[in-house]
């Protein structure tokens, strides 16, 4: 039966259950106070919001009775002022006290009057809004928190919302640029950039905006003494619980000095890679002189000369003399990129044995017994023929250098996987752990002795180390501490493994601009053939094959760069990803998905990812990644 069939009393009893069952479900309850005889009739849930009994008579000091004692004297004054008619509308929010525990109330009322105008009646709703308290309460703490945090830090902190506009800036913001908070709202912040590079700087932030990708950028920016600096700035998306994008939060960082410190590390690096390919065109002259006067020496002394000996000697200086030039010539070159390869299909046992040939004369010098321990399969790499018996040699004539007299060399071939291996091991000095991360660098000696031992100017090793990468290679050098010997391992890549993994290497150009790179793929052989062809084309490369694995290199290897394929079996490369951007030397890092599939940009890109590439990578595209900051869109 509808409502409008019922009687009208029992249509008004259904209608009145409906109000304070909504109600009682929405935390309210109502009062109506008669002000002529100065009692209220209220509703049951406005009886249990405030813990009063079913019988008992609501009055004026009742309700008061329950408010907290310290909003009392508040509710007490602004109901005076109601009702002295200096406030129109009832708007009260205020605790309460219900059997011992605080809770909050919003209450909203209407005051009416009668014919003459005087205060007749009072009627209104009261809400328990402590929920709704508590949220705001935790907010506010919340947002004092971020600002006492984002003013304690020395980095600018600024937040946008999503249509651009600047909403946030933290004191260090403020100081930095002489301004006040006020001054920065909307795109005001664009004034501050210098007018050459400025609005590109802003188009680029823009675009990010628009894209809801992490930005990245530099400018210049007039600080608050009027000088022009230049800051570096990161920003990446914000995101509400809902998915909805609130806009960037970003940093800045002043990178003058760090910039003008790098042009001028850049300027000494050329002039050195200067001075060394002149030095060593200017020794090569003098040096031809004195080679062919001990030429003509030979030819006119007899062979039982009293002076032969001296001959001799002097042939041995000569030869070592060369070699440190021709080492100095070769690390210019290399490092000016000017040195080409000239490859060919190559056996690895008669490479060695040509560059035991070569350094036989160190070898007997100093009465070394050589083992020769040669594999059973055949090794065949691609590689310049001269530069690869360089390599082999550089390594002998070191451990020939640092093992006592009548010491033990061994030079040991083998096959691992793709990889053609060479070690060279030693009975002789020994390296300290903490040299060996820097034994090939240019001009370092890695042996505690070698100054008194005149090891020469730390040139080999570091050759080694930049011909080997340039065949797509790697060496490594490991000793169980000083005066236990050293061993040094050089991988190759076998012939067929060559053309696939680092096909046209070619050197690092002027400049460097090499870079750390972690591959992560679950897949070892291509983790290692694409980490292969990375390390071709000039940069540091390591390799991870789980996510797990890839957080810690992360942490201790802080790449540059990485490569991270979608499907690893610990964690897929979307959590990965977002990990990654939590740990230290993540959240810098460029992060490009591998995949074989296509439909990957959207995911990679909400995981914090830059870019993507689809399996099979191309050459040219990882070369574009490797030299392009901004990477692939």
């Amino acid at each position: 039966m509808s409502d409008q069939a019922l009687p009208t009393s029992e249509a008004l009893r259904a209608s009145e259950e409906r109000l304070q069952l909504a109600l009682q479900a929405g935390g309210s309850g109502t009062w109506d106070w008669d002000l002529a005889r100065g009692g209220a009739d209220v509703s049951p849930s406005y009886r249990e919001l405030f813990g009063l009994a079913p019988d008992a008579v609501v009055t004026y000091e009742v309700w008061l009775s329950h408010v907290h004692p310290e909003d009392r004297e508040r509710c007490r004054q602004y109901g005076e002022a109601f009702f002295a008619g200096r406030e129109t509308d009832w708007r009260l929010r205020f605790r309460i006290v219900r059997g011992g525990e605080v809770r909050w109330h919003r209450a909203i009322g209407k005051l009416y009057r009668d014919a003459a105008g005087k205060p007749s009646r009072f009627v209104g709703v009261s809400t328990d809004v402590t929920e709704e308290q508590r949220a705001l309460a935790a907010l506010r703490e919340s947002e004092e928190r971020f600002r006492a945090m984002a003013d304690g830090l020395p980095l600018i902190i600024w937040m946008h919302d999503a249509e651009g506009a600047q909403q946030f800036v933290n004191r260090t913001f403020l100081e930095y640029f002489g301004v006040e908070e006020e001054e920065m709202k909307g795109g005001r912040w664009q004034a501050l950039t210098h007018p050459d590079d400025g609005p590109a700087y802003a188009n680029e932030f823009m675009a990010c905006i628009r894209a809801r990708r992490p930005f990245h950028g530099e400018v210049r920016v007039r600080n608050a003494q009027g000088e022009w600096r230049t800051i570096e700035s990161w920003a990446r998306p914000r995101w509400s619980a809902a998915g909805e994008f609130l806009g960037m939060v970003g940093t800045s960082a002043d990178v003058t000095e760090r910039r003008r410190m790098e042009q001028a590390l850049r300027e000494a690096d050329r002039r050195k890679d200067e001075f060394l390919a002149m030095l060593g065109h200017e020794l090569r002259n003098p040096l031809a002189v004195i080679s062919v006067a001990l030429d003509s020496f030979r030819l006119g002394l007899p062979e039982d000369s009293t002076l032969a000996p001296s001959r001799e000697a002097a042939e041995r200086q000569i030869r070592i003399l060369i070699r440190l030039v021709d080492d100095l010539l070769d690390s210019a070159r290399i490092s000016t990129g000017k040195i080409a390869l000239k490859r060919a299909r190559l056996s690895l046992p008669e490479i060695v044995r040509s560059a035991l040939e070569t350094s036989r004369p160190d070898l007997q010098a100093k009465h070394h017994q050589l083992v020769l321990e040669e594999a059973g399969a055949r090794l065949e790499v691609e590689g310049d023929e001269v530069r690869l018996v360089q390599v082999v040699s550089n390594i002998l004539n070191n451990a020939a250098r640092y093992t006592p007299e009548g010491g033990r060399i061994t030079v040991a071939l083998a096959r691992e996987g793709e990889q053609a291996v060479l070690r060279v091991r030693d009975n002789g000095v020994g390296i300290e752990p903490r040299n060996l991360q820097t034994v090939f660098e240019l001009f370092v000696q890695g042996h505690e002795q070698a100054r008194a031992r005149g090891a020469g100017l730390g040139l080999g090793l570091s050759l080694v180390k930049k011909l080997v990468e340039l065949h797509g290679g790697s060496v490594a050098a490991s000793s169980d501490g000083p005066g236990r010997g050293a061993e040094f391992v050089v991988r190759l890549p076998l012939a067929g493994a060559a053309n696939r993994a680092a096909p046209a290497a070619k050197a690092p150009q002027p400049g460097g601009g090499g870079r750390r790179v972690l591959v992560v793929d679950d897949n070892r052989d291509a983790a290692g053939s694409l980490a292969s062809l990375v390390g071709a084309l000039g940069h540091e490369v390591r390799e991870a094959y789980t996510g797990a694995s890839a957080l810690e290199a992360v942490q201790s290897f802080r790449p540059d760069l990485i490569v991270l394929d979608v499907g690893l079996p610990d964690m897929d490369g979307y959590e990965a990803a977002r990990r990654i951007r939590q740990v230290p030397g993540g959240r810098e890092a460029r992060i490009v998905a591998a995949s074989g599939y296509g439909e990957v940009a959207g995911a990679a890109r909400e995981a914090g990812m830059d870019a993507y590439l689809v399996k099979p990578l191309q050459l040219s595209e990882l070369q574009q990644v490797l030299a392009d900051t901004r990477l692939l869109r």
